[in-house]
């Protein structure tokens, strides 16, 4: 595939994803609390992805601490 072709490919995806906009708040919202429990769970892979969500909820304190 030559360079042309590949800027082609990237022009039609990004437009394919330009027609998702605008998103709502709402759903940025959602996505980044989604995003945020994975990415504290895999850096933290001795907790679960229960816990890590609870633990980066405001106010949250463990036990025995």
């Amino acid at each position: 595939m030559s360079i042309s072709e590949k800027l082609q490919k990237v022009d039609r995806l990004k437009a394919w994803l330009d027609s998702f906009r605008p998103i709502s708040p709402t759903l940025v919202a959602e996505l980044k609390k989604l995003y945020d429990v994975r990415f504290t769970y895999h850096c933290f892979t001795e907790i679960s992805q229960t816990y890590s969500s609870l633990t980066i909820q405001p106010g949250f304190i463990p036990e025995g601490l």
